[in-house]
């Protein structure tokens, strides 16, 4: 298989030299492509990258992308185009690697965690995977969540649940920790009045993330937006993952 891998971001190194180990040819340079070459891109991939390669056209396969732009979708390319960052053993590696990174930026930032109280905002990919990381800290993990369908099944895993949609009516004083992972402004004024002075919020939600920080600095509570921690933080494991979930893809459509 030939790869062309393009970009400066750090991962794009590492997934270079991870399908070179899995026997690939691969580019970092398009000017080097080899007919019919598959492209890996970092994300986020948005319109103006097809400027860069629709001079290679003809000889480009299949291009491999994260956060692909609408944009960059409707330019009706007639070139088979894949968001890696939708499948589910990238998004699960990656949501892994984000619970990590923030955990550890939290501790650098003087969080104490063992027998802390913290809510987890959301129960997605990367709220699971917090809840399953602050488990090694003895922590006492409150879920928050709109939908009261899983209820039982947070419940089930030993956490405790709080209504999302009805935050600011619950104790949040009791709490030191809120990890956020919902994509809207759900750590509003009327919750913020509710905490403790000395909590620390940490936000890995999509921008604009789910917090107001401009109120909490106001009222002096430490608020942090972490965004692509697995980029930043573990370029080689998350540009392993790329590679290898990539390089599988390909295989399977030959």
């Amino acid at each position: 298989m030939n790869f062309a891998v393009i970009g400066n971001d750090a991962r794009m190194d590492y997934v270079a030299e991870q399908l070179y180990f899995l026997g690939c040819q691969v580019t970092r340079n398009l000017n080097n492509l080899s007919y019919k070459s598959n492209i890996i891109v970092p994300p986020p991939v948005n319109d103006e990258l097809w400027n860069d390669l629709e001079p290679y056209a003809d000889k480009i396969s299949i291009i491999y992308g994260g956060s692909i732009s609408e944009k960059f979708k409707e330019k009706n390319i007639d070139v088979p185009i894949f968001d890696y960052l939708s499948w589910h053993n990238v998004i699960s590696e990656n949501a892994n690697l984000t619970a990590k990174g923030i955990i550890k930026e939290a501790i650098s930032m003087g969080a104490y965690l063992k027998d802390s109280k913290i809510i987890i905002t959301g129960f997605g990919y990367c709220g699971k995977a917090l809840a399953c990381e602050l488990n090694y800290y003895d922590t006492e993990i409150t879920i928050a969540v709109r939908n009261n369908i899983i209820k039982n099944e947070i419940l089930n895993l030993g956490y405790s649940y709080i209504d999302l949609n009805s935050l600011s009516d619950n104790n949040l004083k009791q709490y030191n920790y809120i990890f956020n992972t919902v994509p809207a402004l759900v750590i509003n004024k009327d919750v913020i009045d509710c905490l403790d002075d000395d909590i620390m919020i940490f936000d890995i939600a999509s921008k604009p993330g789910g917090v107001d920080f401009e109120y909490c600095n106001t009222k002096s509570i430490t608020s942090v937006l972490s965004l692509g921690i697995p980029g930043k933080k573990y370029p080689k494991e998350a540009g392993y993952l790329i590679a290898n979930a990539c390089f599988q893809h390909c295989k399977n459509l030959s």
